[in-house]
């Protein structure tokens, strides 16, 4: 659970201008962050007013696309449709446009590309504030 108002505040201003998610205020209201495991990788695991769930990936190793993207996607995509979220976000905290490129090359091709699933790579200055939480 989110400890502070000034930390949810922070997740609502990187869900809506960084992630561009145009969910109603109400949703805010209940956000709960935290660390978790995914793949056998630790990450931050948000959920947005049971409405948006998002995994955020930091130091990403150089096979983290071939190796573990798809099955991230898998369990993100499995755990949003048995919990009833609308959304699912994978976001990856990344400088190298090399794996931005290859993500997304991925991500389309991955089967689990919909209008409910979506992939964002952002630079690690802007995830930041998660990993001090």
């Amino acid at each position: 659970t989110v400890k502070t108002m000034a930390d949810r505040e922070k997740i609502k201003a990187f869900v809506q201008d960084v992630l561009g998610c145009g969910c109603s205020e109400e949703v805010f209201a209940h956000i709960e962050a935290g660390p978790d495991i995914v793949e056998n990788i630790g990450c931050t695991r948000i959920s947005v007013g049971g409405r948006l769930l998002i995994f955020v990936f930091y130091d990403l190793g150089p096979t983290f696309v071939e190796d573990k993207l798809i099955p991230v996607l898998k369990d993100g995509t499995k755990e949003r449709d048995e919990f009833g979220y609308n959304r699912f976000r994978l976001v990856l905290a990344s400088r190298d446009p090399a794996l931005k490129a290859a993500a997304e090359r991925a991500f389309a091709g991955s089967g689990f590309a919909d209008d409910r699933a979506h992939l964002h790579v952002v630079g690690p200055d802007a995830v930041a504030f998660l990993r001090r939480s």
